[in-house]
Order: C-alpha cells, then structure tokens, then sequence
C-alpha cells in the first residue's frame, strides 16, 4: 500500500462488506480500449487505477469510496468494466456527470502529468509484471476497498506489495484495545488506523509504504498488532520515533477507535 498526507488505502479484501463508508453509489459501465498492449491475468489494479484517480482528480475536496470493479476481456482489444464510486466531495449526481464526461478522453493521459504519477505507473507495470494470483476466467472481481485523494491513487492488487522495491522498514509491535466491540477480520482497520495516523503527522505530499499489518487476539480484549512502514520522505528511525509517541493515544480505525497501550519499535 501507499498513503498520502490525506489517504489510506484498505487493502484487506475480507471486511469490504461491513464497510460502514458512503452507503450510496454510482453505478458505472464502461468500454475501455488500452492505448498499449496490456498482458496480465488481472487487470483490476489499473482500473481502480484509472478511474479512481481520474475521479479523484475532479472532485474539490473530500474522500472518494471506490467499492472495486468487475471486468470482462471482450477480445476485440476492448474490455467491458463496471464499477461503483461515491465522493464524499460530491454527489450521486456530480460523480454521475464526471464519470460520463469521460467519453473518448485519454483519461491516463491526465494522469500521467501528475505529479508523482511517474511512481505510481512505474508500481503499476510491477504488479502487472508479477501477479501472484492466477485468474483462468475472463471476468474478475475485486472487492478491495479503497479511497483516493486529489494527490493519490492505490493500487488495489495485493501483488503490489510484494512487487514492491521498498526493502527497508521501520518495524513497529503494540498492544491495542478497541473501544467498541469488534470481529471479523481486524486487518483493514489495523492498516486504516496506523496507516492514516502515519500520514497525519508526516509532511504534506509524503508517500508511505506498508505492506500491511499482523495482528493476534489476546483473547483478553487486547491486540497486539505488527506493522512495517517506511517513506521516502523521512528516515526509519524519524518513523519510529513518530509511532512510539502515539503512546496512550487513541487512533481513528476503519469500524471503531483503537486506543494504543504500548508501542515499540525496531
């Protein structure tokens, strides 16, 4: 994953259901034609990609909720998506208009005269490059959850982790105590909790990688939770200093608040 100064991206794919983000959505298909070959055994990533990020880019302000897409491979060098994306920035309505003024517009083009868009290709053609998972059905679904900012897009492959040129990490360990009941599986609210709690206290424009969280039920109301995060932006050693100071705090998570007990930091 990557974070901006306003962004966390969610990768875990088991809690999508049980989102409690923007309930309401805009239903989207759409024929796109790649302007390049494209050879992978999933395309979801550079969908979300696209069309994320290019939404992202139209809206003023807030979060955009990208709930994945569904694609089909028409063979004919075109490919039918679907896809469902609400802003918190706009309504039904004004999604609705963007996403439909994007007919014959070379939307990556846009992309590609961000800044930073040069990192964010470069992690794409990586994941594209090794997919870990292989998909024998044409069409594939994803049901990652996501959220853009103006300045950011995810990458919702997990292959992408693992593609990933970032070696070193600051290595974090905490115990953490919910303060509503939770279950399920915890993993996209550990990542949205310390992941978004990084980027808020780095400077503006930084990009952070982390390959996600681990994370152990101590059975006694507890959690202790393992990360790895590193930027380009600041050292590993300013990264653990960071989160050892978010001692006794508690952190905003994905479904409830996650008060931190202890921290430590390798």
């Amino acid at each position: 994953m990557f974070f901006s100064k306003v962004f966390v991206a969610l990768t875990a794919v088991a809690v999508a259901a049980a989102s409690p983000v923007a309930k309401r959505a805009v239903y989207c298909s759409l024929v796109l034609t790649p302007t390049v070959a494209v050879s992978s055994s999933n395309l979801t990533a550079e969908f979300n990609y696209t069309l994320g990020r290019s939404l992202a880019i139209a809206v003023p302000s807030g979060m955009i909720h990208n709930g994945g897409s569904t694609y089909t491979d028409n063979d004919d060098g075109t490919y039918n998506v679907a896809t469902d994306l609400s802003a918190e920035g706009a309504s039904d309505g004004e999604v609705t208009a963007i996403i439909t003024g994007w007919t014959a517009f070379p939307v990556r083009k846009v992309l590609e005269e961000r800044d930073l868009s040069k990192v964010y290709k470069e992690q794409l053609e990586l994941a594209l490059e090794t997919p870990t998972n292989e998909h024998h059905s044409s069409e594939v679904s994803s049901s990652s959850e996501m959220f853009f900012s103006k300045v950011f897009v995810a990458l919702a492959a997990i292959v992408v982790v693992a593609a990933s040129p970032v070696k070193r990490a600051a290595i974090c360990s905490y115990i953490l105590t919910p303060t509503t009941a939770v279950s399920g599986d915890l993993t996209t609210d550990f990542n949205f909790a310390l992941g978004r709690a990084l980027v808020n206290d780095l400077p503006d424009g930084s990009l952070v990688y982390a390959p996600g969280t681990t994370y152990t039920d101590n059975g006694d109301g507890t959690y202790s939770v393992e990360s790895a995060f590193s930027s380009e932006s600041v050292t590993d050693e300013e990264i653990a200093a960071i989160i050892t100071g978010w001692a006794g705090e508690t952190l905003p998570g994905f479904t409830t608040d996650w008060h931190v007990d202890t921290v430590t930091c390798a």
